[in-house]
């Protein structure tokens, strides 16, 4: 099994100015880890969510291999979350509890914020099965 740790939202605006309330997000795992955000190229699972300081951090399970690839070769050079914006309420200029509906690698164009990013690969010989879980 292959995994990634993944800093998928921080308070700071995307390219389009949308800013997302890590701490007040809501989500139902599993949720789908997607490429490029497209719904038919589903590559894998994400895990666990957790907020730290103000990023919201995922694991996910990554059972593409050409997706596997492209990470382990820095070819995917952001990471972007995809919310449910009617959902949420708006106050200076932040999103508040969006409902998380997928994560996205984005191999095939532009980042939305740069500091989301894939921070650590690995396999699960190489990590204890014990820190997968948060």
């Amino acid at each position: 099994m292959r995994f990634i740790e993944l800093i998928a939202n921080t308070p700071h605006p995307g390219l389009r100015g949308a800013r997302w309330h890590s701490g007040s997000m809501i989500a139902a795992l599993p949720l789908p880890l997607l490429l490029d955000h497209d719904a038919g190229r589903r590559i894998g699972t994400v895990r666990g969510i957790r907020v730290v300081s103000d990023r919201l951090m995922a694991w996910a399970s990554v059972r593409d291999e050409f997706a596997w690839r492209r990470v382990c070769a820095g070819g995917c050079l952001s990471v972007s979350a995809c919310t449910a914006l009617a959902e949420g309420h708006v106050r200076d200029g932040m999103l508040y509890e969006a409902e998380l509906r997928e994560v996205s690698l984005l191999c095939d164009r532009e980042p939305d914020n740069p500091e989301c990013r894939v921070v650590r690969a690995w396999t699960v010989a190489e990590k204890p099965e014990v820190e997968l879980t948060w």
